[in-house]
């Protein structure tokens, strides 16, 4: 017997009905090839079939180009034709086009699925377009066709994408309003969502709606609330989500316990992290790499050396190898501590381990010697960055013209941003800010005002409030004092709606006196600072300005 259209057809429906990964539509294609070889012509069914497998592969091209090869072979396409070259559309990451797919299934007055309409919205959730996604779910609504679970939770994804809780909160209620209950990908989806936007709160209020709706938190619920913590610098709530984690009796992995020994270590409290990192034996998990280097990098940031270094043994004794990171925390620990010569005696250290420094690692030895005031060493260490291939980026030309401005030589610290310029680096408000401080310490108003007010608008560099300070105190240092361009600065600094802290108004206080600030600052409409609000005369207010 002769197979038929009916036989042709239901192998490729089962090729399209087959995994994505082996789907082929190069084969369907030939398939259908050999119905028309054999004089069959084939329906809408072959032709919706074959762009199921286009679908499956996420071949946006291969499915509407056989949805154009339906038309003209004059059969035709239905609702699941189309609704299979949107579905290819959306695997494919192309929105738009989609979208003008579905356009065309309403312009020949088709009626689009819940599929169809799910398959659009998740192509534009995925797109990073949650406005556009929650506009086709309300155009769905106004159609009077029943989303399901799915079409909202595409919905949600795309809120959860940009961190928007409103949106996450909305889709929820709408789908209350459908009479759906969440599942529990919706309810991951709106923790994860809470946790993208820094909603910490509402992350945890999802896990226990969820709980309460008689849905079992998984394994993924809690680590996006403990990630969510951990990402927030609240150490102590992110060990309290994991400890939930085990008592619920769920499997715990690296990620979980090591977002809770990095929170620790960030927040300083290395004892809390040493002590986790040590739980994750009792609970049967092998510390990884980048649990030794979170140890060796917190202890490093503290300035102890010592545990730092005796955490890259321990990292060497686990049987695996010091990286890149390891070893820019150690020399990021000597730089902070000033220790020039350590930090280069460990370029031997990363040799040895056969690990090439990066830009990272030599941005380090320029802070060490900044720290020092070594300008002819960190020049030296600069120019021999790029003898090694290793291209300065702007944190390295930034250090050096803060070494200039330390030393008080605007001269110098000008001729760095332009070498930096010269190689196509941007200088950003710090860079700024450190040429200003080379002015301010010697009291140069007009050199401190002509960067902050001609070269960073040039620029189209905003002036933070660290720069229209330093501007400031060079007003306050000169000689005599600045009142006009003091005046001048602060106006401007307001008008670009950046707020004097305590310590501009001390150098305010300098340039025009107590009586003339305080009128000025009535007349912009600012309030006294908050050392001035908060704390009594002599040693409170110098301490409330330290705090700042």
């Amino acid at each position: 017997l002769a197979p038929d259209v009916a036989s042709h057809t239901a192998v490729l429906s089962s090729s399209s009905a087959s995994a994505a990964g082996s789907a082929n539509g190069d084969e369907a294609a030939e398939h259908l090839g050999a119905m028309l070889a054999a004089r069959l012509q084939p329906d809408e069914g072959s032709y919706s079939a074959l762009i199921g497998v286009f679908a499956q592969r996420g071949d946006a091209a291969g499915a509407r180009h056989w949805l154009q090869r339906m038309e003209e072979s004059a059969v035709t396409p239905s609702v699941i034709a189309f609704s299979r070259a949107v579905d290819a559309c959306a695997k494919a990451g192309q929105a738009d086009q989609a979208e003008a797919v579905f356009e065309d299934m309403l312009r020949r007055r088709l009626r689009p699925t819940v599929i169809s309409y799910t398959s659009l919205i998740d192509a534009f959730a995925k797109a990073g377009r949650s406005a556009m996604a929650a506009e086709w779910l309300e155009r769905m609504l106004a159609a009077t066709v029943q989303p399901d679970v799915a079409s909202f939770n595409a919905a949600m994804s795309g809120c959860a994408r940009i961190g928007d809780s409103a949106g996450l909160s909305r889709c929820l209620s709408s789908m209350a309003a459908s009479r759906l209950a969440p599942d529990i990908v919706s309810y991951n989806i709106a923790i994860d969502g809470c946790t993208q936007g820094g909603d910490v709160a509402g992350a945890i209020g999802y896990l226990r709606a969820m709980a309460s709706a008689g849905e079992r938190p998984d394994v993924v619920s809690f680590t996006a609330v403990i990630s969510g913590c951990a990402r927030a610098g609240d150490p102590e709530q992110a060990a309290h989500w994991l400890g939930e984690l085990v008592r619920e009796g769920l499997k715990v992995d690296a990620i979980c316990i090591n977002s809770v020994i990095d929170s620790f270590a960030k927040a300083g409290k290395m004892d809390k992290a040493v002590s986790w990192i040590r739980n994750m034996r009792d609970m049967s998990i092998e510390p990884e790499e980048s649990t030794f280097n979170t140890a060796i990098s917190g202890f490093a940031a503290r300035g102890d050396m010592a545990s730092a270094a005796d955490w890259l043994q321990r990292l060497r004794d686990a049987g695996l190898r010091p990286n890149l990171r390891s070893h820019n925390a150690m020399l990021n620990g000597h730089a902070r501590l000033g220790r020039p010569a350590d930090a280069v005696a460990w370029l031997d250290v990363m040799a040895k381990d056969d690990v090439a420094p990066d830009v990272v690692s030599f941005n380090s030895l320029l802070k060490a010697f900044s720290k020092v005031g070594d300008m002819e060493q960190a020049t030296t260490w600069l120019r021999y960055m790029r003898r090694v291939g290793v291209v300065p980026n702007v944190i390295s030309y930034t250090t050096l013209v803060g070494l200039a401005g330390k030393s008080a030589d605007a001269a110098a610290a000008e001729a760095w941003i332009e070498e930096m310029k010269s190689y196509g680096l941007a200088p950003d408000a710090v860079t700024f800010t450190a040429w200003i401080s080379a002015y301010a310490r010697v009291g140069d108003a007009e050199g401190a005002m002509e960067v902050v007010l001609r070269h960073m608008v040039d620029a189209r560099v905003r002036p933070s409030l660290e720069a229209w300070t330093a501007a400031i105190s060079a007003c306050a240092k000169a000689g005599p004092r600045r009142r006009e361009e003091a005046e001048l600065l602060l106006r401007e600094m307001v008008r670009s709606k950046v707020a004097p802290n305590h310590f501009t108004h001390k150098a305010l206080e300098t340039s025009l006196g107590s009586a003339r600030r305080e009128a000025l600052c009535r007349d912009l409409g600012l309030g006294r600072p908050v050392a001035e609000r908060t704390a009594g005369p002599g040693s409170r207010v110098r301490e409330a300005a330290k705090n700042e």
